[in-house]
């Protein structure tokens, strides 16, 4: 997950500060970074003079300067300022932060200035946007690592330096960060009909934390909470069945929502441009869009801006609480979402019955969603038709698919939200030693496995007396 070097130089806070002195300070940031699952503990990170992530030495938080003053407009084509649907008499997006290096280096020759709409643009945009949702037979959403940054996650992947997406937060572990609005907005799309699904480039369970359903969610980067989903490698390969699924939101996709990614040439860009690509190529003919098409939300440029149907220049939570507000979405609760899980677990004692495969998880044909399913289980009948899934600490259990599928884990106990911590047992190959992997299952997993909601569970009973080797 990228973590910055240990032996990289520090700076202080107040050293920070003095390097950017043309810029107006408006506000104080704390970066988390993401450490060993296994590890509880806090660290306040900040960027050095190169732009890479450093441990701060000194003071608990770092000023970093941001620029509010309009540093002049973007100066580009009108699709690439607001999307080829987009009004011809909107004035260009006004820059607010210069920062001319290189926005992802080897993957795109775009800086990473960053830009603002207008008010009375954004405004209009935002109406526009609504209206294309309501429009859309087959909504999708795509986000990157500038949706979580809000949340207090860095952005590893620009690495805006003083980025204005940048949000003050208290000193916490990267998978205890908390959704932010403009996941919370993106859940309550899916809850009123408006959103089938949502692909995420993050690992870091953002979504499901705000209520949405992990039955559709496609991290297809890998996942933070899914031990047979680790997180994959620039080189390494995307896991088949989620590759297939994403291939099918491609094609079904009349709308997509893209939301803080550089769309800078991973695979799984293709489910954002297509859905432009098409939208674009029936504008071109007919002057007029059968499918609402693509609309990119970000405050830096990305390449792909040129087959966006609407470009949004603003902070992901600011557009999308007033298209929340907009649509009169109705209110939703995650809270009330986490306390349903804590109280599934607690009566269960953390030992669930499952209507999936011992063999590799998948859910059993003719169970999807079915209230009785686990009834019949408890009941002793049709013991084919699942397993019981014990995750007491000390309990062992295997992984049913991925790079870990068939290794051995052993249930470590759970962090401080209630995730359940496991270590895997992994084979290095090559004569080496078995490692000792660390991964947390989301317990978000436990109830929708419990409804046969999800397609495939990540964990299946081992083997009687089974133990892993470390």
């Amino acid at each position: 997950i990228n973590q910055p070097k240990a032996n990289m130089t520090t700076i202080t806070a107040q050293q920070l500060a003095d390097k950017m002195t043309s810029l107006r300070p408006t506000q104080t940031i704390v970066k988390t970074a993401p450490v060993g699952m296994e590890e509880e503990k806090t660290t306040t990170w900040v960027r050095n003079e190169e732009g890479k992530w450093v441990e701060a030495s000194g003071p608990a938080t770092a000023a970093v300067s941001h620029p509010v003053e309009p540093l002049g407009p973007l100066r580009s084509t009108h699709t690439e300022m607001h999307g080829f649907r987009g009004n011809r008499q909107w004035e260009a997006p006004q820059c607010v932060l210069r920062d001319g290096s290189l926005a992802r280096t080897g993957y795109t020759t775009i800086n990473r200035d960053e830009f603002e709409d207008t008010p009375a643009v954004l405004a209009a945009k935002v109406k526009m946007l609504a209206s294309m949702i309501r429009q859309a037979k087959f909504p999708i959403a795509y986000t990157g690592a500038g949706i979580s940054t809000e949340s207090g996650i860095p952005d590893y992947a620009t690495g805006s330096s003083a980025s204005r997406a940048a949000l003050v937060t208290r000193h916490i572990h990267c998978v205890e960060a908390g959704p932010s609005d403009a996941h919370l907005v993106l859940t309550r799309l899916h809850s009123a009909g408006l959103m089938k699904a949502w692909v995420q480039q993050n690992h870091d369970g953002l979504p499901q934390k705000a209520g949405f359903p992990q039955s559709d969610m496609n991290e297809i980067h890998g996942a933070w909470f899914d031990p047979s989903n680790p997180v994959v490698p620039m080189a390494g390969s995307l896991r088949d069945d989620l590759f297939a699924n994403l291939l099918q939101l491609e094609n079904d996709a009349d709308f997509c929502i893209c939301v803080g990614t550089s769309l800078s040439g991973m695979n799984a860009d293709r489910a954002a441009i297509t859905t432009g690509e098409k939208a674009k190529k029936q504008f071109e003919t007919t002057k007029t869009s059968v499918s609402p098409g693509l609309v990119i939300i970000n405050l830096q440029r990305t390449q792909c801006d040129n087959v966006a149907a609407l470009r949004i220049f603003a902070k992901a939570s600011v557009v999308l609480n007033a298209l929340a507000e907009e649509l009169a979405l109705p209110p939703m609760d995650s809270h009330a979402r986490d306390a349903e899980i804590q109280r599934a677990i607690a009566q269960n004692n953390d030992v669930f019955v499952l209507p999936y495969s011992p063999e590799d998880g998948s859910l059993i044909e003719g169970e999807q969603a079915s209230s009785c399913a686990c009834a019949r289980l408890r009941a002793g009948a049709a013991q084919d038709k699942g397993f019981e899934l014990d995750l007491r600490e000390d309990s062992v259990v295997r992984i049913s698919r991925g790079k870990f599928a068939g290794d051995l884990a052993v249930v470590t106990g759970k962090n401080r939200q209630g995730h359940y911590r496991l270590k895997v047992s992994h084979d290095l190959g090559k004569g080496r030693v078995k490692a000792q992997v660390p991964v947390l299952l989301g317990k978000w997993w436990v109830l929708e496995g419990m409804r046969g909601e999800v397609p495939v569970f990540p964990l299946i009973p081992a083997p009687a007396g089974a133990r892993p080797e470390f």
